[in-house]
């Protein structure tokens, strides 16, 4: 189950040393594994999904000011774009833990997060991190249109308002899919597409 799945990711975070006012980046595609390892920073730490569109040196930047400790990314397996930026941000940022979603083996010097979650506990979190309404769930950046873009952070209890008001307007419930185009680095894609739907089964 999907549940299961972010509790082992949460438990791994902790286990490699992100605490629950640590900021972890994800450099990720339209994956499962994207919202496995969205919800699990959520809950474990502070989730930073970030547009990896961007070049590496706005991407350091935005995790620069989100004071990020961690980063996961798609390996060239699955997007080839990525992983070249994340040897580029390690290179400003030598002190990051560094996760692999994929299967490109070639890559040594980053915890392979699947195998990495496996070895996890899937039925409680070891150091469950206290969520309040105004506990910081995730840090969002801003397009940056007009200037550098700017980071909005996002509550639990802002979180589960979206979603709850999502869910009344487009009247969602167990049964029905709901095709998700948007980005996950996006609100649209992460809340809008999927944590409503996906609270509602």
């Amino acid at each position: 189950a999907m549940l299961r799945r972010v509790i082992q990711a949460a438990n791994l975070l902790h286990a490699q040393g992100i605490g629950p006012n640590d900021t972890v980046t994800l450099l990720l595609p339209g994956l499962p594994e994207t919202f496995i390892a969205l919800w699990a920073a959520e809950i474990g730490a502070v989730a930073n999904p970030v547009n990896y569109f961007l070049d590496a040196t706005q991407i350091a930047g935005i995790m620069k000011e989100a004071g990020a400790r961690a980063l996961i990314a798609a390996d060239a397996s699955i997007f080839p774009d990525i992983w070249p930026k994340v040897e580029a941000i390690r290179k400003a940022m030598p002190e990051l833990k560094v996760f692999r979603i994929g299967t490109d083996k070639s890559v040594t010097d980053a915890v392979d997060f699947e195998a990495a979650c496996a070895q996890q506990p899937d039925d409680r979190l070891i150091a469950p991190k206290p969520l309040a309404r105004d506990t910081v769930a995730a840090l969002f950046h801003t397009g940056g249109t007009t200037g550098l873009p700017k980071l909005a952070k996002h509550t639990h209890g802002a979180l589960a308002l979206m979603a709850w008001t999502n869910t009344l307007m487009l009247d969602l419930g167990p049964g029905p899919v709901l095709l998700n185009p948007l980005p996950q680095f996006h609100v649209g894609g992460s809340l809008f597409g999927g944590l409503a739907p996906i609270a509602n089964g």
